[in-house]
């Protein structure tokens, strides 16, 4: 028993010590990787984070009509302002998308940038595509008018120039017939006219332009190449345009209004000069040059039918992925039909 103490006793002497300055080390590189470990996993948390629905001061859900003469405030941060006369409904609100369609009167929106949603107002026959900004749509009968006073907006309907428009701050759209001078009262006398009165067709709806200073254009080129792309597209010089648009994209792709440049050149290629082939190149573009999520989907079902239009080997995997992305997308109906046909 005594030599089993003994050379319990020996070992005790011989093993070394930790110093205290080596625990502080091993203590010190354990708090270190435990750091380590928290920056990596924190952000990664963040990401798997899913979206939900918006809801109205964080517990009613956006949902049904809004109430005339309110101020709706959003989960997001999100504003929007009825209007006393307006009739506001809400049409979807879900974790990737907000529809309104304003039936009658006049709403202001604020729309917090960045969100995951797309925002889509509807009203008339034009649809305002939100890419995060401060605007206000109004409604009298079959006439709309939308006016933007911070960021931008796509503006499409028949009857908007080439079925879509950009607007930027300070720019506004009316769209539909003008409201008539006088009403007619209906026993009013009747009077014919004995010479033939030519009667002068109603021009289309002009998009209303903020005027800019010369100094303001010369210091801003993409603003003074955007300008001019819509000047070129409304006067129907759809190539002069593209060139335009083409040259924001090309000579300023670290701009992010590059982005809209590409998405609606992309759109003018498509739908207005018929080169699919170039829009589907541009579509691509617009997405990696970083596309807000509200216009993706667009972009992405853009290309896809593009590819289909050329007869591109890349079609089907495209429109397969769209539907896949977005199973009840608003393209839906136009890429099952291009599907069909491969």
């Amino acid at each position: 028993m005594k030599r089993m103490w003994d050379r319990i006793d020996g070992a005790r002497r011989t093993t070394p010590r930790t110093s205290p300055t080596r625990r502080l080390v091993i203590a010190g590189a354990t708090l270190a990787a435990a750091a380590v470990a928290l920056v990596v996993v924190a952000p990664r948390g963040a990401e798997d984070h899913e979206p939900v629905p918006l809801t109205i001061a964080d517990t009613v859900p956006l949902a049904g009509s809004l109430a005339p003469g309110s101020v709706v405030r959003l989960s997001d941060a999100s504003r929007i302002e009825v209007d006393d006369d307006a009739r506001l409904d809400v049409l979807e609100s879900s974790a990737r998308t907000v529809a309104l369609a304003l039936r009658e009167g006049r709403a202001r929106f604020e729309v917090t940038p960045g969100g995951p949603r797309a925002w889509r107002i509807e009203s008339g026959g034009v649809t305002v595509e939100v890419v995060g900004t401060v605007f206000t749509v109004a409604r009298s009968g079959a006439r709309v008018t939308v006016s933007v006073e911070r960021g931008s907006v796509l503006v499409r309907g028949d009857d908007v120039p080439d079925h879509v428009q950009r607007l930027d701050a300070g720019d506004s759209i009316e769209v539909g017939p003008a409201p008539s001078a006088e009403p007619v009262r209906e026993d009013a006398p009747v009077v014919v006219a004995s010479e033939t009165i030519a009667v002068e067709a109603p021009s289309p709806p002009a998009v209303e332009r903020r005027p800019t200073p010369s100094r303001e254009v010369d210091q801003d080129p993409v603003a003074s190449l955007l300008a001019s792309a819509d000047a070129a597209r409304r006067r129907g010089d759809h190539a002069g345009a593209a060139r335009l648009l083409e040259q924001v994209v090309r000579e300023h792709a670290d701009d992010q209004r590059a982005a809209l440049a590409a998405y609606s050149l992309a759109r003018l290629r498509l739908d207005r000069t018929g080169e699919p082939r170039a829009a589907a190149r541009d579509f691509a573009r617009a997405l990696e040059l970083g596309l807000p999520d509200q216009l993706a989907e667009g972009a992405r079902a853009g290309r896809a039918i593009a590819l289909a239009r050329t007869g591109d080997a890349r079609a089907a995997e495209a429109l397969a992925a769209y539907l896949e992305a977005y199973p009840d997308g608003r393209y839906r109906a136009e890429v099952l039909r291009w599907q069909s046909e491969l």
